[in-house]
């Protein structure tokens, strides 16, 4: 157990020295001896743990969407709209809340390789989601790829306008302006009054 609870504090310690590194510098000029030293864990411990820089980001950004997966079911097709508010407003909550990591895993160029299997899955778990849309007037891979593209450049502008709205306005604009309307466009919801 405390084997465990040692493995879960190194690897926390390495994101979080990774992060702000390259917060700092941008991903692409980090070294892996200035994480160890910023984690203040040995340099052959760090590849006890990962095979390199990239490996420990893509740890990284695995962890935000499982815990992001866990916590939100984003694109569930519903008609109350105040629940998909919630829904967006619990993710820009979230995103406020980890923005040094999000400014990395989303505005920093070197770090796309990371970023396309999460959106590539991200857009797989949508697909699964709406295959209840049977019929549709749009193909669910289109609709799967215009929400999460969607969801995922209100993101960026949020971060790369140091986070102008309240979470609560941002889920209202996520529901108002990404959601439901997809949802009315394949015919899931009344029309907004």
């Amino acid at each position: 157990m405390s084997t465990d609870r040692r493995v879960r504090r190194t690897q926390k310690l390495l994101r979080q020295a990774l992060i702000s590194l390259a917060l700092e510098k941008g991903y692409r000029a980090v070294t892996i001896q200035e994480v160890t030293e910023r984690a203040d864990v040995g340099y052959r411990t760090f590849f006890r743990h990962y095979g390199g820089l990239d490996a420990l980001l893509q740890d990284v950004a695995q962890n935000v969407l499982d815990e992001l997966g866990g916590r939100l079911a984003l694109y569930q097709p519903v008609s109350d709209v105040d629940a998909l508010t919630e829904k967006g407003a619990a993710l820009f909550a979230y995103i406020r809340r980890h923005a040094p990591l999000f400014r990395v895993l989303l505005l920093d160029d070197s770090a796309p390789f990371v970023l396309s299997p999460v959106i590539a899955e991200t857009r797989h778990q949508v697909e699964n989601t709406l295959s209840i849309l049977q019929g549709g007037r749009f193909p669910i891979p289109l609709v799967a790829n215009h929400l999460v593209t969607a969801t995922f450049g209100l993101m960026r502008w949020y971060l790369e306008n140091d986070l102008p709205e309240t979470p609560q306005r941002m889920g209202e604009i996520f529901a108002e302006l990404i959601v439901q309307p997809t949802w009315q466009a394949v015919g899931n919801l009344p029309p907004a009054s």
